[in-house]
């Protein structure tokens, strides 16, 4: 019963992990084997913790793009059945997001400024549009609402929103994962530049590691099913 106690209190405060210190000749490491721990260095194990993942925040453009890949694969998020989390547009991909949600049947919550929303550029169809001041209020809301970030081809908002989730992953106000999908290869050169950043010093390679990149929305849904926290910068 301590054990569980302590597993689910993890879970409730958004830690990526249990780790207990044992013995390797104690008989208590088979228990906690049946219970998900695994041996990680001598006398260690480790239980990561993974949130379920049903509401996803989404990052994307307000613009079309200039390929027709990027508007397929925004459309193709409706297909997993996941809660929607965006900004509330009813343009670019993100207004193709929130319509391909809400015609397959999902649900579908828009975070928007009210600057936004009085020029008319939210999404008329939404499960709930929630209306707050300013840019910087509707990312801590996003982020609050979503076990898990995908940002698809956008701009500089776009980028603004991921860099602000990763930086919370990496100072510890989350442990939620993190994914970009680089379709037609347009992340690429962020990726590349954040290697760049990890071999210069800037950044911890367990961070780079634990960022989802694939080109596709059924592969990232797959890599989310085994991702693993990487912990705060300072463990």
């Amino acid at each position: 019963e301590l054990a569980d106690a302590i597993v689910q209190h993890a879970r409730e405060v958004g830690l990526p992990g249990v780790r207990i210190a044992i013995e390797e000749t104690n008989p208590a490491r088979r228990y906690y084997a049946r219970k998900g721990f695994e041996s990680t260095e001598a006398e260690t194990m480790v239980l990561y913790v993974r949130t379920p993942i049903s509401r996803v925040a989404v990052y994307c453009g307000s613009a079309r793009g200039a390929r027709g890949d990027y508007w397929d694969t925004a459309e193709s998020l409706a297909d997993r059945g996941i809660e929607l989390v965006y900004g509330g547009g009813g343009v670019g991909l993100m207004g193709a997001v929130g319509t391909a949600v809400v015609d397959a049947g999902g649900v579908a919550y828009g975070v928007m400024p009210r600057e936004l929303v009085d020029r008319e550029m939210a999404h008329p169809r939404l499960t709930r549009l929630e209306v707050v001041e300013s840019m910087a209020e509707r990312k801590t809301r996003m982020e609050e609402l979503a076990d898990a970030f995908i940002a698809l081809p956008g701009g500089v908002g776009t980028l603004e929103e991921f860099f602000q989730a990763f930086t919370g992953q990496m100072l510890g106000q989350h442990q939620k994962p993190l994914a970009l999908i680089n379709a037609s290869g347009f992340y690429q050169p962020l990726v590349d530049a954040l290697q760049r950043m990890v071999d210069e010093g800037f950044i911890q390679q367990k961070y780079l590691d634990s960022l989802i990149v694939e080109s596709t929305i059924d592969a990232v849904f797959e890599r989310l099913e085994a991702w693993r926290a990487p912990g705060t910068k300072w463990d």
